[in-house]
């Protein structure tokens, strides 16, 4: 930060190239073996709908990232701005498909995707001065690899966390079993309106504050608010 602004925009444009690069090497690679896949998983997709399926998930995470800069930026009525358009321009455009073009399955993933590359263009417009892609920044590739790579097990356990109790309830139970849990499981994502709000907030803050001489003091008031706040939450839900 007390570099500057170029040198910011060299690490920000840095790590939107190589999501980029890598990205669209990924998506081909799956792509090709969608077959594989759909053979395993689904039986009953065609290939497009995996194409869309993983250009909708490039262009959210391309969008995010313009909006985390926003968030670590103290710019938060634009961070709200965009991740609200990128909802409301998915949902919209995603029931026009459902209802008018009887679209499916592929009007879910194809109005994600359109919704993402939309809101992702007016969000790196909004932090233009953080990019710069006059060149290629290769040179930070190898430190952003190293520092993630260990990261990576993580998101593989958040994933399989987050999937395999569908994945059990399918197999065992069918799939109305499924829509009833997944019905269900939504009501306990009341719990992210109060846990959302700490974790958008504390993050830029708790950079701010954390090699400043009352670092700890802010950390820990945070983390007292926050634990009794999911504690009502989560009696209150139950409750009802």
């Amino acid at each position: 930060k007390k570099k500057g602004k170029l040198l910011q925009a060299e690490i920000v444009s840095s790590i939107l190239q190589f999501r980029i690069f890598w990205s669209f090497i990924i998506i081909l690679f799956l792509t090709l073996f969608s077959p594989l896949i759909n053979f395993i998983f689904f039986e009953k997709l065609e290939t497009e709908y995996f194409l869309i399926a993983f250009l909708s998930i490039l262009f959210i995470q391309v969008m995010g990232q313009s909006a985390e800069i926003m968030r670590l930026t103290f710019r938060p009525r634009k961070y709200i701005l965009i991740i609200s358009a990128q909802s409301w321009l998915a949902t919209i455009i995603i029931a026009i498909s459902l209802l008018y073009f009887d679209r499916g399955i592929q009007g879910v993933f194809l109005g994600s995707l359109i919704a993402s590359l939309i809101s992702g263009f007016i969000g790196w417009y909004q932090i233009k001065e953080f990019v710069n892609f006059k060149k290629l920044h290769f040179n930070w590739w190898f430190q952003l690899i190293r520092f993630g790579a260990p990261l990576a097990p993580a998101s593989l356990v958040f994933y399989l966390m987050n999937s395999l109790d569908r994945w059990f309830l399918l197999k065992y139970q069918g799939e109305e079993v499924v829509g009833i849990f997944v019905a269900g499981a939504k009501i306990s994502l009341l719990m992210t309106l109060a846990a959302e709000f700490f974790r958008k907030s504390s993050l830029p803050h708790g950079l701010e504050n954390m090699n400043k001489k009352n670092g700890a003091d802010f950390f820990r008031i945070t983390a007292k608010f926050y634990f009794t706040i999911m504690c009502i939450g989560i009696i209150l839900i139950t409750y009802l």
